[in-house]
């Protein structure tokens, strides 16, 4: 009997973090129940790392029996959703995707025309509010016809999926309660699945030679991981660091940031929070969870725009695995609830330096953080509730609803 299919999409290349750590290792081990094939947005050109990167990434998905077809970026939003309509088509056609997951917008619509034109399901994995995040980042505007354009597309997109994945309950409550989604937006099509980890890489073997390196062997640290990207707040996460210091002789900081190190690192020196404080590193993504285990505990002080308090931030599920308890800023996703009703971390007012100070000195000095109580419920919350195991059994299980309908 043939094995039922699925066709995996995503407008990333196969070089990028994101794709490798939280899609193509989740289809290698959904390969033994369904074929597979892996379909990403490749550049025309690479250098030698990424080339290296990329065919060390398409042998594993190979060894694990999962097909790989590259689409080739480049002509505009419209020609590369062409191209990948004929694309996911034509593996249609030859029995290769009863199920059309589509990671994100682009790709949807993508799955969209296709599953009109065939007998094809296509699973809108949403991940985030995009036409909202557009509109925080300026490059859309509310009223606008692009904005208006942007709004119907969404909805077509949720009306047609077979099934819609979002990372948070909130998200699904939005998408239950939006006024204008009321007319067809039931429940049982909508399935949760946080962003997760591989909890069992956050080994903190690592962590006395990492801290020895650093010269903090006897130090507190506490770290950022993330981008320096406006709505990820580095510059609230600096300024609270370095009014935390003034409270905490013994604290520094370690912040694992990209794409722009000087710029943060430029915020540091106007905060007043000096080298001997305050390291910042550019890492390969496997370098990560060794760092976070060099450290005691982490800042997640993301804006709380609509777009984000929907989310799941794939370093909250990092930072736990890592046993650090989290100084977070409310109304992310689920997180806030997760935080007061677990005593993962402290939850603080994000746009108050000094109140972050307070509250992040006033955990270090309880005696659950001291007696490494938090760090431990943080672990176990990680590996019960946020091990990327859990996503690849959710994930069939959407396939199996849609299998019956």
């Amino acid at each position: 009997m043939r094995k039922k299919s699925v066709l995996y999409y995503f407008d990333k290349s196969l070089v990028e973090p994101i794709p490798r750590l939280h899609g193509t290792r989740q289809m290698e081990l959904l390969a033994s129940q369904r074929e597979i094939v892996v379909v990403s947005t490749e550049p025309g050109a690479r250098s030698a790392a990424e080339q290296e990167t990329f065919d060390a990434t398409v042998a594993s998905l190979a060894e694990h029996g999962v097909r790989h077809e590259p689409i080739t970026r480049g002509g505009g939003r419209l020609a590369q959703i062409a191209r990948a309509s004929l694309v996911l088509f034509r593996h249609v056609r030859a029995g290769r995707g009863d199920i059309l997951h589509c990671r994100s917008y682009m790709p949807s619509v993508a799955g969209w025309l296709v599953s009109a034109v065939t007998r094809a399901r296509f699973v809108f994995d949403m991940r985030g509010l995009f036409v909202d995040e557009y509109v925080f980042e300026g490059a859309l505007e509310e009223g606008t016809l692009r904005y208006r354009f942007a709004r119907l597309l969404e909805r077509r997109l949720l009306r047609a999926a077979g099934a819609i994945v979002v990372v948070s309950e909130r998200f699904r409550d939005h998408l239950l309660t939006r006024p204008d989604l009321s007319g067809f937006m039931g429940g049982k099509r909508i399935f949760v699945i946080p962003n997760r980890t591989e909890v069992d890489s956050f080994t903190g073997n690592e962590r006395e030679s990492i801290r020895a390196e650093l010269g903090w062997s006897d130090a507190t640290i506490g770290i950022y991981s993330g981008s320096t990207a406006e709505w990820h707040r580095v510059d609230r996460t600096i300024e609270a660091a370095a009014r935390l210091a003034r409270l905490e002789p013994e604290a520094r900081f370690l912040f694992l940031v990209y794409p722009e190190r000087e710029k943060a690192m430029a915020m540091a020196e106007a905060a007043g929070l000096g080298p001997e404080r305050a390291r910042f590193l550019t890492l390969a993504p496997a370098e990560v969870p060794a760092h976070l285990g060099a450290a005691d505990f982490a800042f997640m002080l993301i804006e709380p725009h609509i777009s984000k308090q929907v989310c799941a931030p794939i370093k909250f599920a990092e930072y736990l695995a890592a046993g650090l308890p989290v100084v977070a800023g409310g109304g992310l996703g689920d997180t806030e609830e997760w935080i007061r009703s677990g005593k993962l971390g402290v939850l603080v007012e994000q746009r108050d330096p000094d109140g972050v100070a307070e509250a992040t000195s006033d955990m270090l000095s309880s005696d659950d953080f001291r007696r490494g109580l938090m760090k431990e419920r943080c672990r176990t919350f990680a590996k019960e509730r946020l091990d990327m195991a859990l996503t690849t059994r959710e994930y069939e299980a959407v396939y199996e609803e849609i299998d019956r309908a």
